[in-house]
């Protein structure tokens, strides 16, 4: 059974790229290799550095990757990810309590306003930083209240995602105060 799915792995990936990876004899292969000619002539996607950075939560980062636009949660007008992770009243209410909590959260209301504000901001690297986590772990939380009404038919107060959220940020910066000192500065204000 593991070979068929090999195989149609396999007959999917050479039916899907026009180009084909020549053998080339007497050289070792590299993964490198591969991976650039899977990729070629794909843009990066821009929001990349912030998602991916190392200090934030790994399952946090993979939601904004696999963003699926079928509506269900508030049925108020076709899902898209500005309606659900920004101009949502759920996803509203999340971005104006994480406001009042961290200053510098970014005030755009679509995620590629929101990233450009981020890129751009002036300051240390660790609030920077600070602000991506939040911003990666709202995402993740408002993802996941979706999923809650979506497979368990359970509406998860916005509160308790604010308080999950905020709970989520403290234990990161915490972690990432034990092996850095430069969130010494924030930890207080973040764990108020």
């Amino acid at each position: 059974m593991c070979w068929l799915k090999a195989y149609l792995a396999k007959s999917q990936v050479v039916s899907t790229n026009p180009a084909t990876l020549q053998w080339q004899g007497g050289k070792q292969y590299k993964v490198t290799q591969g991976y650039l000619w899977k990729i070629a002539g794909r843009r990066k996607a821009p929001w990349a550095k912030v998602i991916w950075a190392k200090s934030n939560i790994p399952s946090h980062t993979f939601v904004p990757w696999i963003f699926n636009t079928t509506c269900i949660l508030w049925n108020t007008c076709d899902e898209n990810e500005t309606h659900l992770f920004y101009t949502s009243t759920y996803a509203k209410g999340v971005w104006e309590e994480l406001g009042k909590w961290w200053q510098q959260m970014p005030r755009s209301q679509n995620g590629e306003r929101m990233l450009k504000e981020m890129l751009q901001a002036k300051g240390p690297k660790a609030r920077k930083q600070i602000t991506g986590i939040i911003v990666t772990v709202a995402i993740y939380n408002t993802w996941r209240a979706r999923n809650q009404a979506i497979f368990r038919t359970q509406i998860i107060p916005t509160k308790q995602t604010i308080r999950m959220i905020k709970e989520q940020v403290r234990h990161r910066i915490l972690f990432l105060h034990s092996i850095s000192k430069k969130y010494t500065m924030y930890k207080d204000g973040i764990l108020q």
